[in-house]
């Protein structure tokens, strides 16, 4: 909701400052949140991850209710034929999709095992759901009486196709990496929890700043397409470099790579979604913008279970470097992942601590080159994807009230935007 306000109040050439506002707040809650529930958990004190976002939650919202004023034009149809428009169809098959990929995802490896019937059945399910969800939204996109839930119309530009691409993959990687980097440290470099999330701090203190000076391009230049190409050539070499990571590596080499990866991060985050609404109509900013929200929620949907099921995989494949058969079956059947903890390793015997180890750090290797590969083909997307004019005026039904004395007609708000 955040980004769709922005965009209804900010031409699309300039968004990005205000989304690099958005991404700071995001970034630091991704990166303080590992370090702050790091600590609790590790001195015992884990309910208190679910306690500590309700103040924040309740701050927001009165801020939401004090602070957001805004103004729209009446609408020229009653409420109830607005709520015929709506895609009912469509929004159930979405949902219902969606919860059986996210039951699939849940379980699989840990509770079941990923040939389990109930993970195939639900992982039939979503993809199927997904193909007759794109099926509704593809015969509704000829419909005047309904407003489908995603207008396919979105992605037949070549521009929008592309940057939808990047916005998955850009998302997956972010998630991927928060996720991977506390596995290597903790499973491989023996660090404590709260350690585990001070050693993600260089993504922070680098990606904000990127952001920020990527978006202040765009708006600028208006140019985005060599930016993208840019940031997604850094981050694949960076998970290529994220691979040669060991036991023995310094703390110059993983902040050094930690650094790039965030370069190419900040690039292309939030200067992704003002090229996709750049190549829709204005009267679709709302719809464009839920859209690539979508398209980057349903990578974080993937960003865990990838890397696990890839890291499980591997380790099976590696699990005869252990010479202990007991330590190998309690850590077979999908375990490993869950068992990449300090407080395991050390309950080791040597060197049985050594090789297991070992084999966690070339496992996590295998996972890093899925990443590179797949920020090797966001490249390839960046590369063809063409480069729009985007837009530095406002024409929406939308925008904040003004002080009458500043001669500003309700109504006309928009013309004045932010």
């Amino acid at each position: 909701m955040s980004s769709i306000v922005v965009s209804d109040l900010v031409p699309v050439r300039h968004r990005g400052k205000y989304m690099a506002v958005m991404l700071a707040a995001y970034l630091l809650g991704a990166v303080s949140g590992p370090l702050v529930g790091g600590f609790l958990v590790q001195n015992g004190a884990w309910r208190w991850v679910f306690w500590l976002p309700v103040p924040f939650g309740v701050v927001s919202l009165l801020a939401l209710v004090v602070l957001l004023k805004g103004s729209v034009r009446p609408a020229n149809t009653s409420r109830r034929e607005r709520l015929r428009r709506v895609d009912y169809a469509g929004s159930l098959v979405l949902v219902a999709a969606t919860g059986a990929m996210l039951y699939a995802v849940t379980y699989a490896g840990s509770e079941y095992h990923w040939s389990d019937g109930r993970i195939i059945a639900a992982l039939t399910a979503g993809v199927a759901g997904l193909v007759l969800f794109w099926l509704l939204e593809r015969r509704l996109g000829r419909s005047e009486t309904v407003e489908p839930v995603m207008p396919l119309r979105l992605l037949n530009h070549r521009t929008g196709a592309t940057v939808a691409a990047g916005a998955f993959a850009s998302s997956l990687l972010s998630n991927w990496t928060n996720f991977l980097l506390p596995v290597y440290f903790q499973g491989v470099r023996m660090s404590t929890p709260s350690r585990a999330g001070v050693q993600l701090l260089p993504i922070i203190a680098v990606a904000v700043p990127a952001s920020i000076v990527s978006v202040v391009l765009v708006s600028k230049l208006g140019r985005y397409q060599m930016l993208h190409v840019s940031g997604f050539a850094a981050m694949c070499i960076a998970c290529g470099l994220f691979s040669i990571l060991n036991e023995a590596s310094g703390d110059a080499e993983w902040i050094l790579i930690e650094v790039l990866f965030s370069l190419g991060l900040g690039m292309v985050v939030n200067t992704l979604l003002p090229a996709f609404q750049g190549a829709v109509k204005e009267s679709d900013q709302a719809v464009a913008t839920s859209t690539f929200t979508f398209v980057q929620s349903l990578a974080i949907i993937w960003s865990v279970t990838i890397p696990a099921a890839i890291f499980n995989n591997r380790f099976e494949e590696l699990a005869g470097g252990i010479s202990d058969e007991r330590v190998r079956e309690q850590l077979g059947s999908g375990k490993a992942y869950g068992s990449t903890t300090r407080a395991f390793i050390e309950s080791l015997q040597r060197p049985v601590k050594g090789e297991v180890v070992k084999v966690f750090g070339e496992a996590i290797s295998g996972v890093w080159y899925m990443a590179a590969g797949i920020a090797g083909v966001a490249f390839l997307f960046a590369c063809a994807g063409g480069e729009l004019v985007l837009r530095d005026k406002l024409e929406t039904d939308f925008g904040l009230e003004e002080k009458r004395d500043k001669g500003i007609r309700r109504g006309d708000e928009s013309k004045v935007g932010a």
